[in-house]
């Protein structure tokens, strides 16, 4: 439901929405995790996605051409991947000023601790922090925390509840973020009745993808990563060095799938070709194939995979691009600028 001037009006379909930050080039884990699930959800209701610029800039040291340039990247890979803008939008965080004064509503319905206590935050900070019995190299790192790493998870509510989404996918990693949303949006809707849609978390069904090292999720900052640009021969290079399962020293000796670090989940993730497939899995299990032969039958389903991507990525302008963002924007911004009135309203910050 949407609350305009006192008025409940019904939505036609289910709103998600989804966010990424153009910190680098997209990845698998980004294309298995997000960007082929979401476009998969255009069947099911409208679909909006926002570059997260503001967001980026956490990361601190870029340069107005070097965010551009990702910012750009980001829109023609989902446009690339299948995206159609004509059953959803895709807009620029920093575009809509009127999220940033949303936040800054919102930052009055949580605390300082909360914010200490979410898994991401403690991620960021490289520390294990607790609310009760900090010591005193734990605070100091909190307090020497990037402001925007704090109001992250605000900005993040201010995204969602601005353009009032049903569904939000995400990995189960961000559950802590949905549930501050939630709970934010339950505060104001018990004073200010319909203010906000509650949203929720819709899961991925796709495992999370392993980086080429073995160690966590494929990502950016950790150096990874298969690029979905990436040409065959990288692609091939980056696979034959990808960790394996250190237990099977020869062809014939069996393994583990689940230790194989980043071969056989990725082609789990991949879901084609189950013969063969399932012979790289019998290979893990009681001996047979090689790993080099399954990193090969990898590759291939990659490049198969990636080919048809980057010819559509290549043909997209940064222009194109560009007009997609505005169309985006103007759909989008008059929601966004509608929710943040009426929560002005319903406070008395409007006379």
């Amino acid at each position: 439901m949407l609350y305009f001037g006192g008025k409940i009006m019904n939505k036609q379909q289910p709103v998600f929405l989804s966010g990424i930050r153009p910190t680098g080039p997209l990845h698998l884990g980004n294309y298995f995790g997000a960007i082929a699930q979401f476009i998969a959800l255009q069947a099911e209701g409208l679909c909006n996605i926002f570059v997260a610029d503001i967001h980026a800039l956490t990361e601190g040291n870029w340069t107005a051409m070097e965010l551009r340039e990702a910012t750009l990247h980001v829109i023609k890979m989902y446009l690339a991947c299948g995206f159609d803008p004509s059953r959803g939008h895709i807009f620029v965080q920093s575009q809509i000023p009127e999220t940033m004064a949303l936040a800054s509503i919102l930052n009055n319905s949580i605390t300082l601790s909360q914010i200490l206590g979410l898994p991401t935050f403690k991620d960021k900070i490289g520390k294990k922090l607790k609310n009760d019995n900090s010591s005193q190299k734990d605070l100091q790192a909190a307090l020497a925390a990037n402001m925007g790493w704090v109001e992250y998870p605000i900005l993040m509510a201010a995204d969602i509840l601005g353009v009032q989404a049903d569904f939000v996918p995400v990995g189960a990693d961000q559950t802590p973020h949905i549930e501050m949303t939630r709970n934010i949006a339950r505060v104001f809707n018990n004073v200010l009745p319909d203010i906000f849609t509650i949203p929720e978390a819709r899961y991925s069904k796709v495992p999370r993808i392993p980086g080429l090292d073995g160690a966590g999720k494929m990502g950016k900052t950790a150096g990874n990563t298969i690029n979905l640009i990436d040409t065959p021969d990288v692609i091939a290079i980056k696979i034959r060095r990808a960790m394996t399962d250190p237990g099977r020293a020869r062809r014939t000796d069996p393994g583990t799938p689940e230790n194989c670090g980043f071969v056989y989940p990725l082609l789990r993730a991949l879901q084609a070709h189950e013969e063969v497939t399932g012979k790289c899995q019998q290979s893990f299990e009681i001996g047979g194939w090689g790993c080099t032969h399954c990193k090969k039958h990898l590759t291939e389903r990659l490049v198969e995979l990636l080919l048809p991507i980057q010819q559509n990525y290549a043909g997209i302008s940064d222009e194109q691009a560009i007009e997609v963002a505005a169309v985006g924007k103007t759909t989008v911004q008059p929601i966004i600028r509608k929710t943040l009135y009426n929560t002005q309203q319903a406070l008395g910050l409007l006379i």
